[in-house]
């Protein structure tokens, strides 16, 4: 059902009878076209003829996609997840769907455009928000599929046509369209990707898994944080080919053969195996962009054995864990405003715009405590079931056998005039994590510091040189002439015990977690 006029589509209707006016075509793929419409917070999806580009329209292929999508609607999606759901089916006889997602959101290919279209580079990238903005965007899109990851749920087709971000700087909330292609699992004989972004074995004829999911994960991010791709190097400019060109929606072979590889390509940043180096003057260096453990988790993931064995790539949950500790090393330049990692030096020169300055840096450690008394218990009972049932015994676990401090973040920062933030990472349970949240924040002015208790539903304590200086109220606010050797101390209640200073454990059940410090350091 819609309007014609010289073909071009003006509205469909779902299986409620709404009728959704189409205004602008966000983009399109090989295996569907996304629309906006008249209501900000719904887009449609269709799917499309790859060779005219026109909606199908074809009954038993309408009955074969809406199977598809209720397929997609059973699936059992962690809560508050950031995916734009199937929300309602079109009716015939287009396929497709109608999403909801958050509006004024842009494709994250408005922070990837290439050098070509870019007349000074250091600007665009600080325009759009610089290295923090990148690496804020990444991590909340890893923690997306970390979390679909545990629920053993395969995303298919990540690009930059279905990753958005809010336009708002101060949000940055990250979503994923596409819902239609995720699975528990994939049959062989389909498989799917975006050329330039699929992995290896995807692109031989293989099936979707998690690790291909990881890999195009890692040829987004690169194109994010360097603006360039992980493989445009010195051999794909002799050949004008990349290794997965090959159309990979062609399902016509029955045989159900996968397709080789006809070359190893190399990492551009490779030293191992510089055929593909990268061509000077051509995207952001790693050492500009990338901390040495970022670099490390992509050479895993590009390097030879990256590609040919997906089983040694990191995982979503390491790029989370790297991405988010990243952020927390980056500082702003009072000259030209990009972002950059911090080094120890009191004099620092930025690599943007290459002008030095002179500065203190302050470190913040956050540490965790847990109830050991509880842990204890519990792996002690669980000693004793074994004991009765055994043919040797086991001793008990002691306080000095456990007893250990869980550093789970830090967050460094200079005296530079302006705002910092210290969020709610609780626990190493990533589906345990609450939504993140600035808990403590730090504004620097006139040479004073402000910190302030971010939260509405706890005080937080209070001490300096190990004295207690007294309570930061829910929401309050509290001035120091200087922060080094401030610790802060945030309750954390789950009924359990109270605990005494000295005894801390590093677990991932977050039912055990009783207070978090945050101790100030001036290196």
């Amino acid at each position: 059902m819609m309007e014609a006029d010289n073909k071009v589509l003006k509205y469909v209707i779902d299986e409620n009878g709404q009728k959704h006016q189409l205004t602008e075509k966000m983009g399109q793929g090989g295996l569907g076209a996304v629309w906006k419409t008249s209501d900000p917070n719904i887009i449609v999806k269709m799917k499309i003829n790859s060779v005219t580009g026109e909606p199908v329209i074809d009954e038993a292929e309408y009955e074969k996609y809406k199977e598809c999508l209720n397929e997609v609607r059973t699936l059992d999606l962690p809560q508050g997840i950031h995916i734009a759901k199937v929300a309602s089916i079109l009716q015939k006889p287009y396929c497709g769907y109608t999403m909801r997602m958050l509006s004024n959101m842009k494709s994250v290919k408005y922070w990837i455009r290439s050098f070509g279209e870019v007349t000074v580079p250091p600007a665009f990238y600080r325009d759009t928000g610089g290295l923090r903005d990148r690496l804020r965007l990444l991590s909340k899109a890893a923690g997306i599929f970390a979390k679909l990851n545990y629920h053993s749920i395969v995303y298919a087709d990540l690009s930059p046509d279905n990753l958005f971000v809010s336009v708002d700087k101060r949000a940055r909330e990250v979503w994923l369209i596409d819902a239609d292609n995720m699975r528990y699992f994939f049959q062989g004989n389909r498989r799917i990707m975006t050329p330039g972004y699929g992995a290896p074995e995807v692109a031989a004829g293989g099936m979707n898994t998690l690790e291909s999911d990881e890999y195009t994960f890692a040829v987004l991010a690169h194109e994010i944080l360097t603006l360039n791709s992980p493989f445009q190097g010195k051999m794909a400019a002799k050949t004008g080919n990349s290794w997965d060109d090959e159309d990979p929606w062609d399902t016509s072979s029955k045989s159900g053969e996968t397709k080789e590889k006809a070359e190893y390509i190399p990492w551009i940043y490779d030293q191992d195996d510089t055929r593909n180096a990268v061509a000077p003057g051509t995207g952001f260096s790693p050492e500009l962009v990338m901390t040495g453990k970022m670099k490390e988790l992509f050479y895993r993931n590009f390097s030879e054995e990256g590609q040919k064995n997906p089983a040694s790539r990191p995982t979503m949950r390491e790029w989370f864990e790297e991405l988010r500790r990243a952020e927390s090393l980056l500082i702003t330049c009072e000259h030209c405003n990009n972002t950059y990692y911090m080094r120890s030096q009191k004099k620092v020169e930025c690599p943007f715009c290459k002008k030095m300055r002179t500065r203190s840096v302050y470190y913040a450690q956050i540490v965790d405590q847990y109830d050991l008394d509880s842990i204890m218990d519990a792996e002690n009972h669980a000693v004793d079931e074994f004991n009765r049932k055994g043919d040797f015994h086991i001793a008990h676990l002691t306080k000095e056998e456990v007893n250990s401090i869980k550093q789970v973040g830090k967050r460094i920062f200079d005296d530079a005039q302006g705002t910092y933030a210290l969020y709610n990472y609780q626990t190493d349970d990533l589906c345990a994590l609450a939504e993140e949240e600035a808990t403590i924040g730090i504004k620097i002015k006139d040479g004073k510091y402000y910190v302030g208790n971010l939260m509405a539903d706890r005080d937080v304590e209070m001490s300096l040189a190990a004295e207690k200086i007294g309570m930061l109220k829910a929401r309050g606010v509290h001035k120091f002439d200087e922060i080094d050797g401030l610790i802060l101390t945030i309750p954390v209640s789950y009924g359990r015990k109270t605990l005494s200073d000295d005894e801390a454990h590093v677990v991932d059940d977050i039912s055990v977690l009783k207070r978090r410090y945050i101790k100030f350091y001036k290196l």
